[in-house]
């Protein structure tokens, strides 16, 4: 059996071995949010995060820390959010969570979409059904899509609505 190799950098040592070297060839996939000039201030979309669950909301800040979607606003329900202060010259994105109480959605979105005419609304939701999310797109959201979402497909849908396509 043979000892793996290491590369040597300025800041550590890096065992090389397949799971690496594939990271290395496919950074770009790995931190496709972060990428030169993606991140820049200019090129950052004011994000607001609202969803009950604590965890789901951590779990997405994480998620989105590595891209161009800067979360500037968190809160369990709209009511705790004070969106007068939310200033920008272009579209801010909600992400809408439903933590299991759709009943509660589509008035959300409705009251997001009268306080905020140009924003960019997106629910996330724990299940897969036709009838919340066509109540949803009916009440102003431009995305509605299912909270098993990988990260990857979750990026590329919020790039997909801020550039104006509604997707379900």
């Amino acid at each position: 059996k043979t000892e793996p190799k290491y590369s040597t950098s300025k800041e550590n040592l890096v065992k090389d071995t397949p799971i690496t070297r594939h990271r290395r060839r496919n950074a770009h996939i790995w931190h496709a949010g972060s990428r030169p000039g993606r991140g820049s201030v200019a090129n950052r979309v004011a994000t607001v995060l609202v969803a009950r669950n604590n965890l789901f909301r951590e779990g997405l800040l994480l998620i989105l820390s590595t891209t161009a979607f800067r979360v500037c606003k968190v809160a369990a329900t709209i009511d705790d959010l004070s969106l007068q202060s939310i200033r920008t010259s272009r579209p801010v994105l909600f992400l809408i969570g439903t933590g299991g109480d759709h009943a509660v959605t589509a008035p959300t979105v409705e009251r997001l979409r009268k306080q905020n005419p140009s924003a960019r609304i997106v629910v996330l939701s724990d299940r897969c059904e036709l009838n919340d999310a066509l109540a949803a797109l009916r009440a102003g959201a431009d995305g509605f899509l299912f909270e098993q979402i990988s990260r990857d497909a979750l990026i590329k849908s919020l790039d997909m609505v801020m550039l104006g396509a509604n997707l379900l």
